[in-house]
């Protein structure tokens, strides 16, 4: 059985009063989005030499919680489709809701938070495709280190989902613009919102840990564990290796 959510929410109160302490969540790490954006890429975050831990560590938190509300509005849109009898407005409310939570984990709330902290701008990512090129250019020359690997990755999301998904959120959720239906259509399924969930949460996952692994310390290579040797109660993408010495390590 996986592993509960230990994080728990404590709020502030006035000393005379006890502390009030709830419950964070009722999903664990059985889920791979916890599993492998929290605690998969904090296990990453303390083989390098990155000074600003903590502040990092706020950032994935900052992203953690808003992947949450996207995931409890996914979970509300399984359950009202599992009924014949929800109501058409619901489920159109749902589905607003739940691309609003994924979009703003995405270009607000990670944007903002992890690369940042990492000293990285990778804004151009959600920029159009004239500022994007210029961009990944200007990326590559400033963070040689990083390589072109990322760049590459983050033009294939742009292409293959990413553009996508920014039509249907800003221009027919946002700004209410004529959109083609066929476009319309497909987001408005539920494999296409548990597609869009886990593009996101991987995408977030890729390049964090390509940003991490630039500020490893000589000698250490980020390794992907075979997905049939990972643990399966916190089931962790990604390991270490030294070179030469063979053995790998989570």
């Amino acid at each position: 059985m996986a592993a509960d959510i230990v994080a728990w929410l404590r709020h502030p109160v006035d000393m005379s009063e006890p502390m009030r302490i709830e419950r964070y969540a009722n999903f664990g790490t059985g889920e791979a989005w916890v599993s492998r954006v929290m605690l998969g890429l904090l296990n990453v975050l303390d083989v390098t030499t990155v000074p600003n831990r903590d502040e990092v560590k706020e950032g994935l938190g900052v992203v953690f919680q808003a992947l949450a509300e996207a995931f409890n509005d996914l979970r509300s849109l399984r359950e009202l489709m599992s009924r014949s009898d929800s109501p058409a407005t619901e489920l159109q409310a749902a589905y607003s809701s739940f691309y609003v939570h994924l979009w703003r984990a995405y270009k607000d709330r990670f944007q903002k938070s992890v690369p940042p902290a990492l000293g990285y701008d990778v804004g151009f990512l959600w920029a159009n495709d004239k500022t994007f090129e210029a961009g990944a250019a200007t990326f590559l020359a400033a963070h040689p280190a990083v390589g072109t690997g990322l760049v590459e990755m983050l033009g294939n999301d742009r292409r293959e989902w990413q553009n996508d998904l920014a039509t249907f959120r800003n221009e027919h959720l946002e700004h209410q613009q004529p959109v083609d239906p066929a476009l319309l259509a497909t987001f408005y399924r539920l494999d296409s919102a548990e597609t869009a969930f886990e593009n996101v949460w991987q995408a977030i996952e890729d390049i964090t840990a390509q940003l991490l692994s630039a500020h490893f310390p000589p000698g250490i290579e980020l390794v992907e564990i075979p997905e049939n040797e990972r643990d399966p109660i916190v089931p962790r993408r990604f390991g270490f290796r030294v070179p030469g010495l063979g053995a790998m390590s989570e």
